[in-house]
């Protein structure tokens, strides 16, 4: 289970077999739509989400995702610096491509 621990706290899952100490951190999901899921179901149990991999710039709301820390810049972050970059380099024709 994902936020397995002991105690009382609303919401968490509990085991009445095993002595398990309570979810302190989630080592985060892979792409953003998990850990927007992730981050609005641990939120409210006050459980860190830290993510490597997820730029979606919605993350970055500490309104939304108080809890949630990324390693990674946003896609806006990136945007922005490869906008500086291009400028930099004074590029005539800068292209992007993309698979999906």
């Amino acid at each position: 289970p994902l936020l397995l621990g002991q105690g009382s706290t609303v919401g968490r899952i509990y085991s009445d077999t095993e002595d398990t100490p309570p979810v302190v951190a989630v080592a985060g999901c892979y792409c953003s739509g998990a850990s927007i899921v992730v981050s609005q179901m641990s939120s409210p149990l006050e459980v860190v989400v830290v993510s490597g991999s997820s730029t979606n710039p919605d993350l970055s709301s500490k309104h939304n995702h108080p809890y949630f820390a990324r390693v990674i810049p946003s896609d806006s972050a990136q945007g922005s610096g490869l906008a500086a970059l291009v400028h930099a380099l004074a590029a005539q024709a800068p292209s992007n491509s993309w698979t999906e």
